[in-house]
């Protein structure tokens, strides 16, 4: 039996996940939520926002720029440019 791949948060989310995925999707769970927490959101008015990256180290083409999210709180609808979720489903 494989150990269980080390976890990065004390989440209880992470935890069951590094029990119940392989390996390699894990991995790939892991990335995900490191670089999506790698950005910091900027409130420009009401229903706006930019979110930029907020990290030190090495740069890649996303780093170098500000994207503009609209949302409907009301009706909990976000869209931002980047359009990362309608291509992948991640945030």
């Amino acid at each position: 039996m494989q150990a269980r791949p080390a976890t990065i948060t004390n989440y209880p989310l992470e935890n069951q996940l590094s029990r119940i995925y392989t390996r390699a999707v894990f991995n790939k769970y892991k990335d995900a939520y490191v670089y999506g927490t790698s950005f910091l959101t900027k409130k420009v008015d009401a229903g706006r926002f930019l979110v930029v990256y907020g990290r030190d180290g090495p740069s890649f083409s996303w780093s170098q720029h500000e994207f503009k999210v609209v949302c409907d709180e009301e009706k909990e609808d976000y869209r931002c440019e980047c359009m990362q979720w309608e291509h992948t489903g991640l945030l």
